[in-house]
């Protein structure tokens, strides 16, 4: 039996309530922005993600993934177990390992070869048990941290809010860019 609620039993929302609720709201999202933004600024090899996703996805026509906050992004993604990365491992120590301890002084093209190099033996399928794993995991949360955000989603990829119609069949242009939708439901690899 279903019980409807009598008109005289149900108060208006009261300005003062729906005010403490955005005020509450509102700390709790600040305290929780600067706890997240102090335990990233609080992470030594954030200089060395940075760089990974500067070379990964650079600037160009469009702002690259530092510009977009992945380094921040994949340091949180690290923490949490994203996309089956390790909590405890330490993936900048190993990136620096794999690429050489002098990788941060190198010029960027040196940096850029050596890590293609690095990228090429994790994607060779006849080397796999190898020791890239871990490049894997970083590679797929830089490029998880830029195509989902906003920069990434809207500037990089052409992003149309109510698309329309379905087209099975659209002739591209030269210049034209991929369509921002639900990419991250590929699989790769």
């Amino acid at each position: 039996m279903k019980i409807l609620a009598r008109q005289e039993d149900i108060r208006p929302l009261e300005r003062r309530t729906l005010l403490r609720g955005g005020v509450l709201a509102t700390v709790l999202t600040m305290s929780s922005t600067f706890n997240f933004a102090q335990s990233v600024a609080d992470t030594p090899s954030l200089s060395v993600l940075a760089e990974l996703c500067d070379l990964v996805i650079p600037e160009t026509d469009t702002p690259g993934a530092v510009a977009a906050g992945v380094p921040a992004f994949v340091t949180v993604a690290i923490q949490h177990g994203l996309e089956g990365a390790d909590p405890d491992f330490d993936y900048a120590a190993w990136a620096l390992q794999s690429l050489g301890t002098d990788f941060m002084t190198l010029d960027r093209e040196q940096r850029y070869r050596r890590l293609d190099a690095l990228d090429r033996r994790a994607l060779d399928r006849a080397s796999a048990g190898n020791d890239t794993a871990p490049w894997l995991v970083v590679k797929k949360l830089i490029v998880l941290g830029y195509y989902t955000s906003e920069i990434g989603g809207a500037m990089e990829l052409r992003y149309v809010h109510q698309p329309g119609r379905w087209d099975a069949d659209i002739a591209l242009q030269p210049g034209d860019r991929a369509m921002s939708n639900d990419w991250t439901a590929v699989e790769f690899g």
